[in-house]
């Protein structure tokens, strides 16, 4: 049985790329855009992959398969990169078995994030699971991880300290900009991009300063005026951005698109004695490199956002063993589910061969006992069979992996007392 479990494991997989690995120049060429992660799932399924679930987040981009052909998801992986090859073996990693279960708990529940407790992930994971699961590339082993992970994560977030205080990326952008605008509460603020990590930017920015100092701009205009609408801010067509990058001394970009979205043409015309900061908060980078070199403008990447709350983090340290114990015994948990999957097919059989004797035992005796006490026999014969198979099967639960003589088995299964 250990040995079942064991090759069960084995082919659950990682191959994958994050903020651990590699600089965010290079982790850009890994990203996967949702047509490449649609196609990738699609190609899983025609070559006969169990189990395909591709990521892709600003820190990470990770491949999640159960399949017994590694070769094939690490060509996946490759193939819609737009990394070299050198890249490709220099900065990846390859996870199987145990390692690679215990790495999707510690992602999931913000462990492996490149700020610690920081759980974006997990709504991005829950999103990129019901897109595979959709298309049915998710089995039974992965289904079941993915839900002992989802457990794991809504525990440490409700026992244990590691998610709380300020320390997202979003909150950390902000903290950034309060410790180096020179005059926040006048300074006018650019929100390019209102998706996901642009909104939480917000809701973190108008704690500290004003609507009407914000301004935001989006490659779709009718959200940039939806989203204006609801945070009572300014809101500006694309094609007037020259425009609100001269008139702002603070630019947030997070417009999760797949090529620079903001150039160094924006800032033509900026005088020395303007300086700006400027966030990038998208992988790939959506500002150009290039503005890094353009005088007076302090470019900020999401590699370069450090943790500012120094208590906050020191709180998270220190929740960390706690949470090591709630994974490692999700994890137990998950491993006991799957003794008890393998053992599924023994519990059936079992039960029907105990049935198909009470049935042949009945018939034998069907004319010799009255129907309305035929009925009371095969009700007890019934109690007799469910307590047997229950024992059985409960002792199979809780000892499979011990090995004992079919003496000792007998004798511990049904607690027996030796004579």
């Amino acid at each position: 049985m250990e040995q079942q479990i064991r090759q069960s494991l084995q082919q659950f997989i990682v191959i994958g790329v994050s903020h651990k690995t590699c600089p965010v120049d290079v982790r850009e060429k890994f990203h996967f855009s949702e047509e490449v992660k649609y196609k990738i799932i699609q190609e899983g399924k025609t070559s006969g992959v169990g189990s395909i679930i591709p990521v892709s987040t600003c820190n990470r981009t990770e491949i999640y398969a159960y399949t017994e052909n590694s070769e094939l998801i690490a060509y996946l992986f490759r193939k819609y990169s737009q990394a070299s090859l050198e890249e490709f073996t220099s900065y990846c990693y390859f996870q199987k078995g145990h390692t690679a279960v215990k790495h999707v708990f510690r992602v999931a529940t913000g462990m492996d994030s490149q700020i610690l407790g920081e759980l974006e992930i997990a709504g991005q994971l829950k999103q990129a699971f019901k897109n595979s699961y959709d298309s049915d590339m998710v089995n039974t082993f992965t289904e079941r991880l993915i839900q002992y992970v989802n457990q794991a994560s809504k525990k440490i977030k409700t026992q244990t300290s590691l998610s709380r205080g300020a320390a997202s990326i979003s909150r950390a952008a902000v903290q950034y900009i309060r410790d180096h605008a020179n005059d926040l509460g006048n300074s006018r603020v650019l929100l390019f991009g209102v998706g996901e990590i642009g909104r939480n930017t917000c809701d973190n920015l108008l704690k500290h300063i004003q609507p009407e100092q914000l301004t935001v701009v989006n490659r779709t205009p009718e959200r940039a005026k939806e989203f204006a609408g609801e945070y009572n801010c300014n809101y500006d067509e694309l094609e007037n951005l020259k425009k609100q990058v001269e008139d702002s001394e603070i630019i947030i970009v997070a417009t999760g698109a797949t090529k620079p979205t903001l150039t160094t043409e924006p800032f033509s015309d900026i005088h020395q004695n303007s300086p700006k900061i400027v966030l990038d908060l998208s992988v790939p980078r959506n500002v150009s490199s290039s503005v890094e070199d353009l005088t007076a403008i302090n470019l900020i990447t999401i590699d370069a956002l450090q943790e500012q709350n120094e208590s906050v983090l020191k709180i998270r340290n220190e929740s960390i063993p706690k949470a090591d114990e709630i994974i490692d015994k999700q994890i137990e948990e998950f491993y006991s589910w799957l003794k008890i999957n393998y053992l599924s097919p023994v519990f059936s059989s079992f039960q029907d061969y105990l049935t198909s004797v009470k049935q042949r035992e009945m018939h034998k005796y069907k004319d010799k006992i009255p129907d309305h006490q035929m009925d009371h026999v095969e009700e007890l014969t019934d109690s007799i069979i469910n307590k047997i198979s229950r024992q059985c099967i409960n002792y199979l639960r809780n000892n499979n992996s011990k090995h004992h003589t079919p003496a000792e088995v007998i004798t511990s299964m049904f607690r027996l007392h030796k004579k």
